[in-house]
């Protein structure tokens, strides 16, 4: 974690030390800082590499359940419709048959950015409009390719609300 901080400002932009010897490590998909923000206290206390890495991809794992849980829950109402939504998304094949890419797994940034923005609708704030932008932020820390689809469920969602409700934006 000290290397890929201390190489933000010497390298050249996109290019960090985090997984030598591949470079670019910043570049569209492979934006892995979160997770090795989180690991990098546990490898100070001499944690192993391995079970570090394979606790991060378990509780991303179990995230992606439980917030789309959360999600269907306060989409439906019911606490089995939306177990059996959380479960299926977390034990999704796509998930496991893509754990060489380990960017791939943290999909939970788009159920939380729904339901921050299904919140918002609800009642705007300023809290529930900062945390839609934290998830995205957080999304792009973790994997691009959930900043980016987040990004396209936003615009969605405000295209969807901007036609079926357009009183909202008066």
């Amino acid at each position: 974690f000290n290397n890929a901080v201390s190489s933000l400002f010497e390298e050249s932009w996109f290019n960090t030390q985090i997984f030598y010897p591949y470079t670019r490590t910043l570049a569209w998909s492979d934006s892995f800082l979160l997770p090795s923000a989180a690991a990098w206290p546990f490898l100070k206390l001499g944690v192993p590499a391995a079970l570090i890495y394979n606790l991060i991809m378990l509780a991303a794992g179990l995230l992606n359940g439980y917030l789309t849980w959360r999600l269907c829950f306060k989409l439906t109402g019911g606490f089995l419709s939306a177990l059996l939504g959380g479960s299926a998304f977390m034990l999704f094949s796509g998930f496991s048959s893509n754990l060489g890419h380990p960017q791939l797994q943290f999909a939970f940034w788009l159920p939380a950015l729904i339901e921050s923005m299904l919140s918002f609708q609800r009642t705007p704030s300023f809290f529930l409009a900062l945390r839609a932008g934290l998830c995205i932020s957080l999304a792009y820390l973790c994997s691009a390719y959930f900043a980016i689809y987040s990004l396209l469920a936003l615009c969605s969602f405000t295209a969807a609300l901007a036609l079926l409700r357009p009183s909202r934006f008066s």
